[in-house]
């Protein structure tokens, strides 16, 4: 199916070539073609519906996205999996109160991109501190350091003075982390 060029019709194709990619695990091949019914996604396991929820992330797929955070936290080991999936959800519908729930749940236990989604969701609720505080700890080895750091310097303009000594760091304080992150990047030699 890689070979075949991509302005071919698969037309009566698609059923067998989902089921295909789907024995195979080849998620994001896979739902080019079709998507899981809701059987097949309970019978499903952990790893294979954490790579499902990626790519719909990835996709923006939120309708298939939100079938599976309840299959998530029923099971062991996926709850902060499913809390930062409800999130991406929730945020890209518009309900910053409730994404930022999920998002501190998925935190709390240990999601890598969470904090920064969880400053997204705040500063789009309007709370400029505490999107600036969630933006600080986004953790040094996150590929979304640098942007959160970004955001938090750019919040850090437009927030009232009364509230800057709530936040616990300064515009300069920030710039310097901003500076030794993109230090470290050129030192690695990736792309800044």
């Amino acid at each position: 199916a890689y070979a075949v060029p991509t302005d071919i019709g698969y037309n009566g194709f698609q059923g067998t070539l989902y089921e295909a990619y789907a024995k195979q695990g080849l998620w994001a091949r896979a739902l080019e073609f079709g998507e899981p019914s809701d059987r097949e996604l309970d019978g499903l396991d952990n790893r294979d519906l954490v790579q499902i929820a990626r790519v719909c992330e990835g996709r923006q797929n939120w309708k298939l996205a939100k079938r599976l955070p309840e299959r998530l936290l029923i099971r062991d080991g996926s709850g902060a999996e499913a809390h930062y999936l409800q999130g991406r959800v929730a945020l890209a519908q518009g309900q910053y109160e409730a994404a930022s729930v999920h998002f501190e749940q998925a935190c709390a236990s240990g999601h890598v991109h969470s904090e920064f989604y969880l400053g997204v969701a705040n500063e789009k609720n309007g709370r400029s501190s505490q999107a600036i505080r969630a933006y600080v700890r986004v953790p040094s080895n996150d590929v979304y350091r640098p942007f959160a750091l970004a955001k938090a310097i750019t919040l850090l303009t437009q927030i009232p003075e009364s509230e800057l000594a709530a936040i616990g760091t300064s515009k300069s304080e920030l710039i310097e982390l901003l500076d030794q992150v993109i230090t470290g990047m050129r030192l690695l030699k990736r792309p800044v």
